[in-house]
């Protein structure tokens, strides 16, 4: 597989670079800190017109600006698109469900198994424990992550806030309104990434905690999520999809 990753150069795309290539695939990097040549065994370039296409998957980490170059790139290599940036705003995602009319798209704001497997138990816990418990999720990341509340947070919420028929209040102030979900963010050092979801009785309380060590389990998530979205034909796919 000839993979590109957008962002390749960051702390996120660099692992994702050195994991591809652990794994026997050609890795070409595209990243403005980047100068254009050569290092490590991967094609490096510092914009998507040095590339000479065409490429079997562009897996973006880049930054929400960087993803519309990812999207036009992966439609006119007609080739899988992987996008793990968070903090998109509407236009880019509309964008996203236009191209999947026409190639693969996964579009998934954490890469981790841990995680799906904690949302897949928070969806049961719901379900199971009912109106009775309320809902919170609390993250954690350290302090130069750009975003807050998390992508994987608010994906959570979203997906939570189906059972509880509620809305979402981000980082709260005053009484809590019944059936809403809460988040809160919390943002310092250098903590990888940690998600507690929490249903919180009258009796008791239970939480469930995914919380990454090492940013390479990440890595290795957009190994085993993008080699399975080669095999898919054009849609936009979840990560619940390729598992």
């Amino acid at each position: 597989m000839r993979i590109l990753i957008n962002g390749g150069m960051g702390r996120m795309g660099s692992l994702c670079a050195h994991e591809f290539q652990a794994d026997g695939h050609h890795v070409v990097i595209v990243d403005t800190r980047a100068q254009t040549g050569a290092g490590d065994g991967m094609e490096i370039h510092d914009a998507f017109d040095t590339v000479s296409g065409p490429v079997d998957c562009v897996l973006d980490v880049s930054s929400p600006s960087g993803v519309r170059a990812s999207i036009d790139h992966a439609l006119t290599w007609n080739c899988a698109l992987v996008v793990g940036t968070t903090g998109l705003d509407d236009e880019v995602i509309a964008r996203l469900t236009d191209a999947a009319s026409r190639v693969p798209v996964l579009r998934a704001p954490n890469l981790s198994l841990g995680v799906l497997v904690l949302r897949r138990l928070a969806v049961e816990a719901a379900r199971m424990l009912g109106e009775d418990y309320d809902i919170e999720i609390v993250e954690a990341h350290h302090k130069n992550k750009a975003d807050a509340p998390s992508g994987t947070a608010r994906s959570l919420a979203e997906e939570l806030s189906a059972t509880t028929h509620g809305g979402i209040r981000f980082n709260r102030e005053g009484r809590r309104v019944p059936g809403e979900i809460g988040i809160a963010s919390v943002r310092g050092g250098g903590v990888v990434g940690e998600h507690s979801v929490m249903f919180l009785g009258a009796l008791d309380s239970l939480v469930l905690t995914h919380r990454a060590n090492d940013r390479s389990v990440l890595a290795k998530g957009a190994v085993f999520f993008t080699k399975r979205l080669l095999h898919k034909p054009a849609g936009l796919w979840s990560v619940d999809d390729l598992v």
